[in-house]
């Protein structure tokens, strides 16, 4: 519970620092970048799993390895919750970091 915590807290420093010294184009860059992360955990939640193979998945969402916490057993639903969040909260980090990763490439290409 305190890593999860504390890589919040680093999200939301890194989130508050890039978002608030970026201009405009940035800033829907990235939120482009946030819901494009939330495309595979929707998919995965909504669609039937004959629809999705397990390696589409974790490409398109990394952090689903996170769900493995839930193993083969009945666990209450507040830990399922917290695991699922978990995994689509890593997933926009990741997404995150990507984004602002292009778009750094893309204005150093063209300066």
């Amino acid at each position: 519970m305190l890593i999860e915590v504390v890589v919040f807290l680093l999200f939301l420093c890194l989130f508050s620092i890039t978002w608030f010294k970026s201009e405009v184009k940035t800033k829907r860059f990235l939120i482009k970048w946030l819901l494009a992360s939330l495309v595979m955990p929707l998919c995965v939640l909504f669609l039937p799993h004959s629809l999705l193979s397990d390696e589409f998945v974790l490409f398109h969402w990394p952090s689903a390895i996170v769900l493995l916490a839930l193993g083969g057993s009945e666990h209450h639903i507040w830990y399922v919750i917290y695991i699922w969040f978990s995994g689509v909260f890593l997933n926009m980090v990741l997404y995150y970091l990507l984004g602002g990763l292009v778009h750094l490439l893309f204005k150093v290409k063209r300066l």
